[in-house]
């Protein structure tokens, strides 16, 4: 009888076990996603250096931002993946609203790339219009 109430206790402890490793277990994150949950951006922005990451599900939204940028010529990296949906504009400009890059995504792209001489730029505008995909920029200062 004894061997018994062993076996039914140990097939409660591993139940209990399943159960409470299950309900701990987080979504899995695929490796090209660095922003982690949908719809919450990940941004760096250190000296002459600065990136935004998006995974975004329908998302309206504009995005205002200052980079700290101390150089006049930059270089720009603007990519969108798996997009199914709406579009996003992202938009650098002076102090003085001049721009000095604009560039409007409706669809996949692997990555595009710019390059603003002689001016530093202060202000970065995303513009999100029901997007959905991923979206990577940086802005990196150049020597």
């Amino acid at each position: 009888m004894k061997k018994e109430n062993h076996k039914y206790f140990a097939v409660i402890i591993f139940i209990l076990a399943a159960i409470v490793f299950y309900s701990c277990r987080e979504e899995v994150i695929s490796p090209k996603n660095n922003s982690g949950n949908v719809n919450e951006p990940y941004r760096s922005n250190f000296r002459n250096s600065y990136t935004f990451i998006l995974n975004a599900e329908n998302l309206s939204q504009n995005v205002i931002d200052y980079p700290s940028i101390s150089y006049s010529n930059s270089r720009i990296f603007v990519s969108v993946l798996d997009h199914t949906a709406g579009s996003v504009e992202v938009i650098i400009l002076t102090k003085s609203r001049q721009v000095l890059y604009r560039n409007k995504f409706v669809e996949d792209n692997n990555g595009s790339y710019g390059i603003v001489e002689g001016i530093k730029p202060e202000i970065i505008e995303i513009n999100l219009n029901q997007f959905t995909g991923k979206l990577k920029f940086q802005l990196t200062g150049v020597l």
